[in-house]
């Protein structure tokens, strides 16, 4: 799970109001994947109590972080007049995210989304930029 996903889901769901029966197809999936479990072949992803789970850690004291975040620009794009709501959420959970350490920063990776991510070799910068920071007394 994305560290961001209980602040995000939280946020998005907030902005987005209650469902409504006009909901596009989507929405309606996006609404039922975050508050249900999610079992397939490969995993089993129970995102409610996940999400439970990550909002108790509310502190990281002052242990390094890095939240690499992509650039202001259409990302989600099925939701319809949902996006920019979308949007916002993401870069708001991706801010409340950093704050979390005293120790943590923003890293802008373009051209890049939340799948593409990780094939950037700023993901690897930043894995070994914590690592170091972390084995430091």
């Amino acid at each position: 799970m994305d560290c961001r996903a209980p602040t995000f889901v939280s946020l998005v769901l907030g902005k987005w109001g209650p469902e409504q029966p006009d909901d596009p197809a989507a929405v309606k999936d996006f609404r039922k994947a975050y508050t249900q479990v999610f079992e397939d072949e490969y995993e089993n992803l129970d995102d409610p109590t996940s999400q439970v789970q990550a909002r108790k850690v509310t502190n990281l004291g002052n242990h390094p972080f890095v939240v690499l975040l992509r650039p202001v620009s259409p990302f989600f794009v099925a939701f319809g007049k949902w996006d920019d709501l979308m949007n916002e959420a993401w870069n708001e959970s991706s801010i409340a995210l950093s704050q979390l350490s005293s120790q943590s920063r923003i890293e802008i990776v373009q051209n890049r989304n939340h799948i593409t991510i990780l094939g950037s070799e700023k993901v690897d910068v930043a894995i070994q930029e914590v690592y170091q920071a972390a084995k430091q007394p």
